[in-house]
């Protein structure tokens, strides 16, 4: 998600402790900022 262009998302069975630290990460390499509403992870790239 956070490699492609543009915004994403992606809706999940469950958001687990192991997906929160893959996104903390990403978030430390790449310019943008992931958003979890319920199960729907979305990213937004920085403009």
């Amino acid at each position: 998600m956070a490699l492609g262009q543009g915004k994403s998302s992606v809706r999940v069975s469950k958001v687990t402790n192991h997906t929160k630290t893959n996104i903390w990460v990403i978030e430390k390499f790449l310019e943008g900022k992931f958003e979890i509403n319920d199960n729907i992870i979305t990213w937004t790239p920085k403009v």
